[in-house]
């Protein structure tokens, strides 16, 4: 419906959208490992038949998406820090951000 107008954005979450449902809201570091992590599984997901994937929060075994992308679809990764732009440059597309000091000179 929209040819190469669609992406995908990702980031480690709010607490504000999963702690009032009864999650538990894990460390940064953790949640930097999930994302570094999810972004390598919906990859292969999005390129392989018959995907088997073991990491250390996520595993499948000879899973399938049986429409997948006819392109690569852009992955901007949402952060703030040294560490979310390096894994953008590593594994995504974009970065987006913004900056949390406007008064900073």
């Amino acid at each position: 419906m929209f040819p190469k107008r669609v992406f995908l954005g990702l980031g480690r979450g709010e607490a504000l959208n999963e702690v009032p449902s009864g999650n538990i809201w894990p460390p940064n570091i953790e949640k930097f490992r999930r994302l570094r992590e999810s972004i390598k599984l919906i990859k292969k997901l999005w390129s392989q038949d018959g995907v088997t994937f073991s990491g250390e929060f996520y595993s499948i075994k000879d899973s399938n998406l049986y429409t997948k992308p006819p392109y690569p679809i852009p992955i901007y990764i949402a952060g703030l820090g040294i560490q979310s732009a390096q894994l953008a440059g590593e594994e995504g597309n974009g970065f987006v951000t913004n900056e949390l000091d406007i008064d900073k000179n």
